[in-house]
């Protein structure tokens, strides 16, 4: 009798180990995802904004994707020179460019973009 019980204790063990090993494995991360559809998302503004650059800043900008911060701010008067003054106290995008030269000072560029079309509407001042 004690035999049987304790077989049927190692099976429910095993059973239950074996089953939960596997769910492990099978279930993926819906939050890794919702990171690639905003990176993707990210990586359309970064271009349509480069796109709308004067050629001299096409070329000193680092178009790598991975260096390239963008960010939502509320927009002031004193953040940069703003070409279109109606989007102070509004929400923009912050567009942060790296520069090709590492020597640079200062080796970044800001660029203020719209929420709706991503139209450029401003460069912040750097350091």
């Amino acid at each position: 009798m004690k035999k049987i019980i304790s077989f049927l204790i190692l099976c429910v063990i095993s059973v239950g180990l074996i089953g939960c090993s596997k769910d492990n494995k099978t279930v993926d991360n819906p939050l890794s995802n919702k990171q690639v559809e905003k990176q993707v998302t990210y990586n359309e503004i970064a271009k349509t904004v480069y796109n709308q650059l004067p050629k001299e800043q096409k070329e000193e900008i680092n178009l790598d994707y991975k260096q390239i911060d963008i960010d939502k701010t509320i927009l002031k008067e004193n953040m940069g020179n703003i070409s279109d003054k109606s989007y102070i106290e509004k929400e923009v995008y912050v567009i942060n460019f790296t520069i090709k030269d590492k020597n640079t000072k200062p080796n970044n560029r800001i660029v203020y973009a719209t929420l709706d079309e991503n139209k450029v509407i401003g460069y912040g001042y750097v350091e």
